[in-house]
């Protein structure tokens, strides 16, 4: 009994607590009249009292009036008569609302670019809890009893989402690069076709003979020539299949690869699809042998025509599982524009208002949300779809009808039985699939040389790029709140950067703990262990970095004296100062600084938008 009576006066005693500093909240002006009634103006160099005629209190910015003049106070008078928050107010959209609609909705809409295998909160637990046994009337009232609640499952896990981006988001560009690689050499391996295995036939490789379409007119040619049957199974058709299952790991390598334990992996039911597809093709050509249009009737010609039609060719099948992917504008494109168009308005907003602090914050944390982006558009690059459907449609198998628990409590995105990964196992999972296929298992030195992704392609294309992506955006948005009076390394400056750092961190340990390799001894076993630890920790860390500070931003966490002192006196505040002037000269020419960064986002979307758009 004595434990729940100490929660909840514990409890009291925290919401008792926030509300006195909410009523004791921090304010500029209110700050300066106390110091103003108090005389307890002092200089930022010696100390002394400074004149209090010419000091200007509150004072709102216009263009023909001259800055205000700075008005100090020690921090310990600041701490003891305005101490508190200076929490957002309703009337003042800038401090609240700007944020959240100017750079975190547009990031919400980037984050439904980004694949996932499940929800998190799904709406399927309502159907399953309350409609199941309900029919007509009843269920159509109890679904709208229940709109609240959907909406509010819905927000609970697009947050959830947006959060595992923003502490994710340098192992999510890392996967996302590591596929583009891996895409990028197979597709170049298959080029060349050296490792392929071929039989010739008058000095001419088979294989030459079976392009990507290997059962439209050039096979049933060959086939009237005596040369290629598809339903036999011999080292042309070898070939073939190895460059079907590499076409198919670079189009559909991003699903899970095995799905249940009886039937084969995906990257076989996939294949064995397309290639009986292209044989069912075959099969019905070939009771019509391949004649001259001259002297072949036009009635005869009706059953090869209804063959195409019936039956794609092999390549029909590979363009159409490459085309289920958006086009690279449709997925970016229209989100960037949406928030291009926060940027240019924060910037019109600090053109009319140079001293406005408070629009220039907004910019200086919408500028790390821009991390958002870049996940979106490493995404939107890459080959394979994010939509399993078509593959699905393929394959042609029903979903057991035995539904684990785990899919019963964390519902996948799409009802089939292909899932897409989660974003940050992309790479892994594309190495999976490349292993699993034939022309892998051969063992062709020549082969998995070409398509093997050495050390220093790792860390040129893949480590180096992330880093900067990574980092760019925090980065820039430190700088903006570096150059906000006063300026300095502070709170804001330095939350932004430290997610920088979270980030730079979590790209190569991401590297170490999802790259394969034997473990011979304990010490190798433990530093593994120590380093997803560490990783772990710093996951955290970066949330909190991110999410959290982000949310203290829009409250008026840092609007504080504590957070109005430069990190260089915080182990001195008792020499410390505090500017409680409001339009001053400082923060007028700050403004150009911000305005300067506001405009950095749209140039490293062109050219990461350029690299993305080349690549696909």
């Amino acid at each position: 009994m004595m434990l729940p009576g100490a929660a909840s006066h514990l409890l009291a005693m925290f919401i008792l607590a926030l509300l006195t500093t909410i009523a004791s909240g921090y304010s500029d002006k209110a700050c300066c009249n106390r110091a103003r009634q108090e005389n307890a103006f002092v200089s930022p160099n010696n100390g002394s009292a400074t004149p209090m005629d010419n000091i200007v209190c509150g004072q709102i910015y216009n263009e023909s009036s001259p800055a205000a003049p700075d008005a100090y106070v020690t921090y310990n008078f600041c701490k003891s008569e305005c101490s508190g928050w200076g929490v957002s107010r309703v009337e003042n959209a800038d401090q609240w609302a700007g944020p959240i609609v100017q750079f975190i909705l547009p990031s919400v809409i980037f984050s439904m670019n980004i694949p996932r295998t499940f929800e998190f909160l799904s709406l399927q637990w309502l159907d399953m809890l309350v409609l199941t046994n309900l029919r007509g009337w009843k269920r159509a009232i109890m679904s709208l009893v229940l709109t609240l609640p959907a909406l509010l499952f819905v927000f609970v896990d697009t947050v959830i989402w947006v959060m595992t981006i923003m502490c994710m988001a340098g192992p999510m560009m890392v996967a996302g690069l590591h596929e583009a690689l891996l895409d990028f050499k197979i597709l170049k391996a298959l080029k060349r076709r050296t490792y392929i295995p071929e039989r010739f036939v008058n000095g001419l490789r088979v294989s030459e003979r079976i392009p990507l379409d290997p059962m439209g007119h050039s096979a049933a040619g060959n086939n009237a020539a005596g040369i290629i049957d598809p339903n036999k199974d011999h080292e042309g058709l070898d070939g073939l299949r190895d460059k079907v299952e590499l076409l198919v790991t670079v189009l559909a390598g991003n699903l899970v690869l095995k799905t249940y334990r009886p039937w084969p992996n995906n990257l076989v039911l996939i294949s064995n699809a397309l290639l009986g597809t292209g044989r069912r093709r075959f099969n019905a050509m070939r009771l019509h042998p391949v004649q001259t249009p001259s002297v072949l009737p036009v009635p005869d010609m009706l059953p090869n025509s209804e063959a195409k039609q019936n039956y794609p060719s092999l390549s029909e099948q590979l363009k159409r599982l490459m085309t289920a992917q958006s086009a690279f504008g449709a997925i970016v494109g229209a989100a960037v524009v949406f928030y291009l168009g926060a940027f240019i308005y924060t910037i019109l907003d600090l053109l009319g208002d140079k001293s406005n602090q408070d629009a220039a914050i907004s910019l200086a944390f919408g500028v790390e949300w821009m991390i958002i982006v870049h996940v979106a558009i490493v995404n939107g690059f890459l080959l394979a779809s994010n939509n399993p459907s078509p593959v699905t449609m393929l394959i042609g198998r029903p979903l057991s009808t035995r539904k684990p628990l785990r899919r019963m409590i964390f519902p996948p995105i799409y009802d089939g039985i292909l899932q897409p990964v989660f974003m940050w196992r992309r790479g892994v999972n594309k190495m999976e699939w490349l292993e699993k296929s034939r022309a892998w298992r051969r063992g062709s030195q020549e082969f998995m040389n070409d398509v093997r992704i050495k050390k220093r392609d790792y860390l040129g294309w893949i480590i180096l790029p992330t880093i900067i992506l990574v980092s760019l955006p925090p980065a820039a948005g430190a700088v903006v709140a570096w150059q906000t009076p006063p300026r300095g390394w502070g709170c804001r400056s330095l939350s932004l950067v430290t997610y920088a750092g979270f980030q730079m961190v979590l790209t190569p340990l991401y590297f170490i703990i999802t790259r394969k390799t034997k473990r011979k001894t304990m010490m190798h076993r433990v530093i593994h262990w120590l380093c997803v630890v560490v990783f772990s920790i710093t996951i955290l860390l970066a949330l909190f970095t991110s999410i959290a500070t982000t949310l203290m931003q829009i409250i008026g966490v840092f609007r504080n004296c504590f957070c109005y002192v430069n990190s260089g006196m915080w182990l001195n505040l008792n020499n410390a100062v505090v500017n409680v002037a409001s339009d001053t000269k400082d923060r007028r020419t700050s403004s150009d600084g911000w305005i300067v960064m506001g405009g950095l986002p749209p140039v490293s979307w062109r050219r990461v938008l350029f690299s993305g758009g080349g690549f696909r």
